[in-house]
């Protein structure tokens, strides 16, 4: 039913509604009973965001609902993004015209362009960027010199450091990456640490697994305590690991489950 409301309608009730106390919101006519709060900022951090991307630069500053949304200023004077009144944005950080900054996010530093989104309480560190479709929330941290490209989503309470996040992968949970690259439709959860790796194509690296200097390849499935260490090490071919794999010379893994 919310694909369905017109975006006049549900602009009304933004205007009429502080939604985020409410539990219940009428659109139509149609009462939606959504499952928790966090649905309904979901849904009204959409609309908010659709309302901003329709304003010129030449609006600097703008009201919704109870929200209040300002242009950040770059260096040189440069027109930036909206960045919500309780975000933070340090000067030296670059805010591109249609990036939004929102909620609590904070970003210390580095540049934040495209049509990339930072909210909840995330935080980007100085020369990180988060580009493109990026979205970065939760209580994740981007910091050194990491790019999250394209449409990535980074979120729960992860953080990547040295790193390049692409595609259509999403880390989340207490994941840690550092100096590695994810990559396609690939998934990093849990409690998973990848150091020095490349997971691509499909694959999954949870719970609390680790790896270090190998390449998980073509929907392979990293999981439990597994160990994957070694610089030679490629698992690919719909490959499963639950436990140790390690090697100094190359290795390569296919079609293969280890326990």
């Amino acid at each position: 039913m919310i694909l369905k409301a017109s975006f006049k309608d549900r602009n009304k009730y933004l205007n009429k509604y502080n939604i985020f106390g409410i539990k219940m919101i009428k659109i139509s006519g149609s009462d939606l009973n959504l499952r928790n709060l966090k649905r309904n900022e979901d849904f009204i951090n959409s609309d908010v965001i659709a309302r901003l991307s329709k304003l010129s630069t030449k609006v600097t500053e703008v009201k919704i609902g109870e929200r209040l949304f300002s242009r950040h200023i770059n260096r040189f004077g440069e027109i930036g993004g909206f960045v919500e009144s309780t975000a933070r944005v340090n000067k030296q950080a670059y805010v591109g015209p249609n990036a939004v900054i929102y909620e609590n996010a904070w970003i210390h530093g580095g540049k934040i362009t495209g049509h990339a989104k930072v909210h909840g309480n995330a935080e980007v560190f100085t020369d990180s960027v988060v580009c493109d479709n990026a979205e970065i929330f939760g209580y994740a941290k981007i910091l050194q010199k990491s790019i999250i490209s394209k449409n990535a989503i980074i979120h729960g309470h992860a953080e990547v450091k040295y790193s390049s996040i692409t595609d259509y992968a999403e880390v989340y949970g207490k994941a840690v990456i550092e100096h590695s690259k994810i990559c396609e439709h690939s998934k990093v959860f849990g409690e998973a640490t990848i150091l020095d790796s490349i997971i691509s194509g499909h694959s999954k690296v949870f719970e609390s697994s680790e790896v270090f200097g190998a390449k998980i390849l073509d929907f392979s499935i990293i999981h439990r305590a597994a160990l994957i260490n070694g610089p030679g090490v490629v698992i690919k071919g719909n490959s499963e690991v639950v436990g140790v794999v390690s090697s100094i010379e190359s290795l390569e893994i296919k079609n293969k489950k280890i326990v």
